[in-house]
């Protein structure tokens, strides 16, 4: 009975750090790896000297949380023994051990990944006794164990594969002994990674995806079926004037199919994009995708041109194409502005406010206080004193030096 109350104990307590993981990380989603290591276990020797070697399997799953981190669990049995395998003494086999950890990503490396990880261990132990005089005396009692440790995954060539090790030293929390039990644990073993796996742990493709993935691919099999197509010019009958003139309208012509091509199919890009980012199977911010201007901050200013010169519509279509090609770049909240300024302009007012709220959402924007000052003027526009006046006391408090205190205040006076 007092084995099956522990574990009761151990799997309630688990899910308690398994539901505050959630809320206090991010929500989680499919499981990114499982693997199977096996664990070698020794007691502090300052503690109890001559404590030898103990072994050990578990088995462990792995889901992703927000930025780099993750959050691990596994379920396994430890053994702690007096020498190298053998239990003539002194013997302490932690079963079941149930474990959950947090993981921080130091490195994204393709073949390298080192992680620092901390957590907590529950564990029934069992202890068994042998004194000088033969006399054996042994107890089963759980215990809490707070952990820490370092640890790396490996590429093996495929990847779906990686070999997994880690090291991380452990103290008793819940024990009454003094001093309190402590133990090096180091860990190695195979590491299978759910995201690469074709079918068996990944939904297939909903029909948007599908139909992107398949419009897209034989649209550029018909561009380069096409190109196949034109005459040849290899004859010495035709004058070098008109071959040169020839190759440099084909050339000219090229650019513009490519450029019509990836305009035309923008939409069907971005999806494909962000199908592929839900996936992991890219890393959305390292992609750069070939649009008509050839970086991010590029087609920015181009979004400006456009604003300047009151094309509202094309400078809108620029900004949010920008926001779809990379959310969290450092110019995306500015873009969420320039969206809002257009669609000012444009007399869409209630949108415009939903633009400049999404720029208060960052948690750093160069655009803080000339999202409130839009807004405030918006609000009066709209006749709606009480919130326009609202908004310009959030801008003086919020940014007492910005550029826009006095016109703040002047507004403030008139409402």
């Amino acid at each position: 009975m007092k084995i099956k109350r522990n574990l009761i104990v151990c799997v309630l307590a688990a899910s308690v750090i398994w539901a505050s993981g959630k809320s206090l990380c991010g929500s989680i989603t499919s499981p990114r790896n499982v693997g199977f290591l096996v664990i070698g276990t020794r007691q502090d020797a300052a503690q109890l000297p001559g404590s030898g070697l103990g072994a050990g399997s578990e088995v462990f799953i792995r889901y992703g949380l927000k930025n780099k981190f993750s959050l691990a669990g596994a379920l396994g049995i430890l053994g702690v023994t007096d020498d190298v395998l053998r239990t003539e003494r002194r013997k302490l086999i932690m079963l079941p051990s149930l474990e959950f950890r947090t993981e921080y990503l130091i490195i994204k490396a393709p073949w390298f990944r080192p992680f620092l990880y901390s957590g907590i261990q529950f564990n029934g132990a069992y202890t068994k006794i042998t004194d000088a005089a033969g006399v054996e005396n042994s107890s089963y009692d759980y215990q809490w164990n707070w952990l820490a440790g370092l640890g790396a995954e490996f590429s093996l060539g495929s990847p779906k594969y990686t070999l997994y090790m880690s090291g991380d030293y452990r103290t008793a929390l819940s024990t009454t002994i003094d001093p309190k039990p402590k133990y090096w644990v180091m860990k190695a073993g195979i590491n299978l990674d759910l995201r690469n796996m074709n079918l068996a742990y990944e939904e297939q493709p909903d029909a948007i995806e599908a139909h992107a993935l398949s419009e897209l691919f034989t649209m550029e099999d018909q561009r380069f079926e096409a190109s196949e197509t034109a005459p040849s010019f290899a004859s010495d009958d035709i004058p070098i004037d008109d071959k040169i003139n020839h190759l440099q309208y084909e050339f000219l012509n090229h650019l513009q199919n490519m450029q019509e091509f990836i305009d035309s199919n923008s939409e069907h890009i971005s999806q494909l994009t962000q199908f592929l980012a839900q996936k992991d199977l890219i890393d959305a911010d390292a992609l750069k995708v070939k649009r008509q201007y050839t970086s991010y901050k590029e087609a920015y200013a181009a979004g400006l041109n456009k604003f300047n010169a009151m094309e509202y519509e094309e400078s809108k279509k620029i900004f949010e194409d920008l926001l779809r090609r990379n959310p969290n770049h450092e110019l995306a909240s500015n873009c969420h502005y320039w969206i809002g300024e257009n669609e000012h302009a444009l007399g869409n007012y209630q949108d415009a406010i939903k633009a400049f709220d999404h720029v208060l959402e960052y948690n750093d924007s160069h655009k803080f206080d000339d999202a409130l000052l839009m807004k405030g003027q918006i609000y009066i526009y709209l006749d709606q004193k009480g919130v326009a006046s609202d908004t310009f006391q959030q801008l003086l408090q919020r940014f007492p030096d910005s550029e826009f205190v006095t016109l703040a205040r002047r507004y403030l006076r008139i409402l």
